[in-house]
Formats: structure tokens, C-alpha cells, sequence
């Protein structure tokens, strides 16, 4: 029954999945394509799984025609939500990126086109059911939050109406013409603040259980640490995004040794044991919030390309990006941003892929492990030494050293054109790495 009222109450997806690729929200017709297209798949090939999934799009398409009635006949009470200048931020709450990154980058659009009233932007948002309860409690200061689960039911059928909803997929990085990485540069250029703040009160009740739970962690400067794996998903389609914690070992031993602490996020116990080197299992609802909060505390944090990574944007706090892919975020947001990007590996001709054809060609799109096995390539992640020279450059930007920056760094940039979203990030590629790799850049 809780699965039922879950799914009653969840808006259909702002934006959806299609043969590996991220697509604008379904039509009614679509859906209608996905199911015949589903059932003369499992008519051919007698797998079952196919039938599953033109059963589970069949019930999606009920839903989406359900809700597109409700709306033409709520039409009236729209047009007066509209002339009160209320809109409704269609954000898929249920995902860690899209909530941490694509809410604080609508928000920041808002500004940027003078719309300053953002308490009449409404977001349906159960916050039991968010995927971070802590960044929910942090946008309330901004926007307006409906957390009623029968409220949420029934004003659903208001994100159907386009002239009423703002929906994020122009902010998708791995699409052509993104604007997430614009907007974020151009408000940080005009404003050079956060948006979001933790207030005093929840600061110190941070603090306080921090300082209990984790030993002496406030005599040393704090680094926090998120890697992508399966687990989170079970994924089959994304692994080329995804980090191995082994290869990261070298640095955190490196850390700990410069008297950092370092603080691993993870939803399974590692049991590294190493000194001043904490677990946080996020699993745990508390622990989810208190990630937020140790992230905005953070000396620097470390990631790799998983929403997490984006959380350390609200917050202004310099990240190391990590076995990032695709491509199409290769730069990072913030100017105290250090990336190192994988690579890509032609099967066929035994060889790296080199990025001026990878910049050229829609390859830097591609995040999936299935699209990428078509075209017999797959994915090189950082080795333990780029991690680890990248984490120094972090190390020796903070303390203000300056760092020769090759002509690789430049010319790498060069590379991207304005359709590649992160052309207008404020980030800078790790030296070591394109030194490393100079053959393909």
C-alpha cells in the first residue's frame, strides 16, 4: 500500500530515458510507442522482461492521461495560479543530482532574469520521500514547498501545463546547448555569493554532534570523499561513470599523513581502518543530512561523477572532480575546481580515443556503458597517481601557490564549442593529467 500511494503521489518524470539517452518528457503518444514497441520485442525475442516493461509504461501512460484530464479540467483554477504569477518547479525529487544541482541552478536563472520573488515558485516535495531532507530544509528559505502528500496528489496535474511548470532539461549536461554551466558562471560573476546558507541554530547542532562523534576531527582541516558505484543503483547502463575506493587509497593515506582528515561517504561499510580516515554511511537518514552539512564545511571535497559531486556547488566548496564522464562536464563549475576526466578506448583499433575527435563528435555526450559498447568503445578511469597529483594541485591552489598552468590547459579548452555545455565552466583540467595524457590533447 505504501508502494501504491508513493507512486500516486509522484509526478511523472520532468525528464526521461530513451535507448541510452536522455530525452524531453514523454508524450502520451510516445508511451503508447514504448508499449507496442516493448510487446513486439517480447513477441520475437520470449523474454519476459520486455513484457514487464510494456506493463510498467502502460500503467505510466493510465497515469499520464489521468493527470492530463485532471489538468484541462482544472484549467480554470490554472489561469489564475498563472495571473498570480505562481509557477511550479517540475524537479525530480527523488534523485540526489537532480535535487542538489538542478533547483539551486533554476533558482539562480530566476535572479539572473530579475524575477527576485522566488516564494512563487512551488515545489511539490514530500520530504520524507526526497532523496536529502537537509537540502529540502535549505531551499525552504527560498521557494515555496508543499511536503502534504494529498496537497502533492492533488495539485500534480499542474505540471502537465507547460505555461505553468518550469521544467529542468535544458540544465541536462549530456545534451547539446546546455545552460547548467552558463548560469552558474554568469551568477557567480555578477553576485559571487551562495545562495544557500545553513542557519546558525543547525550549525551548531552540527557541530556539536560532529565533534561527539568524530574524534578531534575539528584539529585538522576537514576533506571530504564520494566515489560512484553499482551499488547505489544496481546499475548496468552507467558503470562507465562509476570509481573504484582502491584507487583512491594512495591519496588518502597521502592526506592523512599531511595531517587532513578525511571522511568517506559510502552506503556500505568499507573497513579501511586507517587513521583520521571516518565513514560516514549514508544509508542512514541523519547521516544524509549530515553529509550535506560536512560537504559546506569542507576544506575540499573529492568526487566523482554522481549527484553528490554537485552538492559542493551550493556551497562554493573547491572540488577535486574525479573519473569524471561524460565529457560534456569535463570543466567544473567553481574557478577552485580541478577535474580529471577518463578516457575513452577504442576496442576495434586498440587505441585512446583523442579529444579533439571525441570535442567534434557527439561521444562527449555519451554517458552510457551500453551506448558506448556499440561504437566498441568503453571507458579508462584515473590510475591512483593522476588522483593523487590532482588532489596536490587542490592542496597548493589553496595555498595560493601558484601553479604553471601549461599551454595543454588552454589548448584543451579550445577543444570545446558552445553546443558542450561546460565551454562556459569556471574550472580548470589537473595539469599532472594533461601533461600525463599531452598525446591526446
Amino acid at each position: 500500500m505504501n508502494f501504491f500511494f508513493e507512486y500516486l503521489i509522484k509526478p511523472l518524470n520532468p525528464i526521461d530515458y530513451w535507448d541510452y539517452k536522455i530525452v524531453k518528457k514523454y508524450s502520451l503518444l510516445f508511451r503508447l510507442y514504448i508499449v507496442c514497441h516493448c510487446l513486439k520485442r517480447f513477441l520475437y525475442e520470449k523474454d519476459v522482461s520486455h513484457f514487464y516493461e510494456s506493463l510498467k509504461m502502460f500503467v505510466h501512460f493510465i497515469k499520464h492521461l489521468m493527470l492530463n484530464i485532471c489538468a484541462i479540467l482544472l484549467m480554470p483554477f490554472a489561469l489564475i495560479i498563472w495571473i498570480l504569477g505562481y509557477r511550479f518547479l517540475h524537479v525530480a525529487y527523488w534523485q540526489i543530482g537532480t535535487l542538489s544541482c538542478q533547483i539551486d541552478l533554476m533558482l539562480k536563472n530566476q535572479i539572473l532574469q530579475n524575477n527576485n520573488d522566488l516564494k512563487k515558485i512551488v515545489y511539490l516535495c514530500p520530504k520524507n520521500l526526497s532523496a536529502n531532507s537537509e537540502l529540502v530544509t535549505l531551499y525552504e528559505e527560498k521557494i515555496s514547498i508543499i511536503k502534504n502528500h494529498f496537497i502533492i496528489f492533488f495539485l500534480n496535474p499542474f505540471l502537465q501545463l507547460n505555461f505553468l511548470t518550469y521544467n529542468p532539461f535544458f540544465l541536462e549536461h549530456n545534451v547539446p546547448n546546455s545552460s547548467a554551466h552558463k548560469i552558474f558562471s554568469n551568477y557567480q560573476n555578477r553576485f559571487n555569493k551562495n545562495l544557500f546558507n545553513f542557519s546558525k541554530e543547525r550549525k551548531i547542532r552540527y557541530n556539536e554532534y560532529i565533534q561527539k562523534n568524530f574524534k578531534n576531527i575539528f584539529d585538522k582541516k576537514i576533506i571530504t570523499l564520494h566515489t560512484r558505484t553499482n551499488s547505489f543503483y544496481s546499475d548496468k547502463n552507467f558503470t562507465s561513470r562509476n570509481s573504484d575506493i582502491n584507487d583512491y587509497l594512495l591519496a588518502i593515506k597521502y592526506l592523512t599523513s599531511r595531517n587532513y582528515c578525511v571522511i568517506i561517504f559510502s552506503d556500505k561499510n568499507l573497513n579501511l581502518n586507517l587513521p583520521n580516515v571516518f565513514e560516514l554511511n549514508t544509508s542512514d537518514t541523519f547521516n544524509k543530512k549530515l553529509q550535506i552539512y560536512l560537504i559546506s564545511i569542507s576544506y575540499f571535497y573529492i568526487n566523482s561523477a554522481s549527484g553528490p559531486a554537485f552538492v559542493a556547488n551550493l556551497f562554493n566548496t573547491p572540488s577535486v572532480n574525479t573519473n569524471f564522464f561524460p565529457l560534456s562536464q569535463s570543466i567544473g563549475y567553481k574557478s577552485n575546481d580541478i577535474t580529471i576526466p577518463k578516457k575513452i578506448y577504442d576496442i576495434v583499433e586498440n587505441k585512446v580515443v583523442k579529444y579533439s575527435k571525441i570535442f567534434s563528435s557527439d561521444l562527449c555526450f555519451v554517458a552510457s556503458s551500453r551506448a558506448l559498447e556499440r561504437k566498441n568503445l568503453r571507458t579508462i578511469s584515473n590510475d591512483p597517481e593522476e588522483i593523487l597529483n590532482g588532489i596536490k594541485e587542490m592542496i597548493l591552489i589553496l595555498k595560493n601557490k601558484n601553479i604553471n598552468s601549461s599551454d595543454l590547459q588552454s589548448y584543451y579548452k579550445s577543444l570545446l564549442n558552445k553546443r558542450i555545455g561546460c565551454f562556459y565552466g569556471l574550472g580548470n583540467i589537473s595539469n599532472y593529467f594533461l601533461e600525463k595524457n599531452r598525446e591526446l590533447i
